[in-house]
């Protein structure tokens, strides 16, 4: 027998001021995962993508975003981290709402260099991209058992994609603190693929990344040095042709010009 719980309606978690369970959250978060891919991989006919203001693409995006920014601001104290890091639906949830935001503004940032939107519009979304990547490595961290969240798919794939974040601002600035934190997920990432295909494979294309940058240690020449894997990637990813990483949510990953091009200025 289940054991019944009150929640609150949807619109009213999404607005925020009511309160819900960690369980309750991971339902949320799957819900607002689902709308950001739905948009990220969708194209309309009528999308306006042109038209910032009033276009129904946009206007999806500014939604989203939005929804995203309650879920973060109106967290019940529940979920929050890192002092409840020891829930894994805790961690689930402040990871897939920084994953959605990662997803929503990459497919922006591909819209805007396709359609030559304003250099404003991007540099915005760009800065949306490492908080959310360094609050999904947090939550990692919050767990004390990163290898062992590494048992969620959902998880690694998330790492993934905030790896990809740090990997493309450290071709930008160098800055050590990305190694540190792409060094972190892929130690995670190695030590569940040693029992985890998907792991594997993920930490496979990262340490390939990384080494592409010039970054070199033990734990990339062994995770080099592993046998490429069967795992089929699924519909969330697809290969880019212009790298040889994983493309996740219909965006272009490590593309040095999120950082270095901009477009045209409005």
């Amino acid at each position: 027998m289940g054991t019944n719980e009150a929640t609150p309606f949807l619109i009213a978690a999404l607005q925020g001021g009511t309160l819900y369970s960690p369980f309750a959250g991971k339902v949320l978060t799957a819900h607002t995962f689902h709308r950001t891919l739905e948009h990220t991989f969708r194209s309309l006919p009528n999308d306006g993508i042109e038209d910032i203001a009033n276009g129904p693409y946009w206007i999806r995006q500014r939604g989203i975003d939005a929804d995203l920014s309650n879920m973060i601001l109106y967290l019940p104290e529940n979920l929050r981290l890192p002092q409840y890091g020891q829930n894994r639906n805790a961690v689930v949830v402040n990871v897939g709402i920084h994953t959605s935001v990662i997803c929503i503004h990459r497919a922006a940032l591909a819209k805007i260099r396709e359609f030559g939107l304003p250099a404003d519009l991007f540099a915005n979304s760009r800065l949306r991209l490492l908080p959310s990547a360094e609050q999904i490595l947090n939550a990692l961290k919050s767990t004390d058992d990163a290898k062992g969240a590494m048992a969620d798919h959902f998880l690694v794939f998330s790492a993934y994609l905030a790896a990809l974040i740090f990997l493309e601002d450290y071709m930008e600035t160098k800055y050590l603190k990305n190694e540190q934190h792409l060094h972190y997920i892929l130690n995670a990432m190695a030590q569940a693929g040693e029992k985890d295909l998907f792991s594997r494979s993920l930490a496979i294309q990262l340490a390939s990344g990384m080494k592409h940058v010039g970054m070199g240690s033990r734990t990339i020449d062994r995770v080099q040095e592993l046998p490429p894997t069967p795992v089929s990637i699924p519909i969330l990813a697809k290969q880019d042709k212009a790298s040889s990483h994983i493309t996740f949510c219909s965006i272009l990953p490590t593309k040095s010009d999120d950082y270095s091009i901009s477009p045209r200025r409005g």
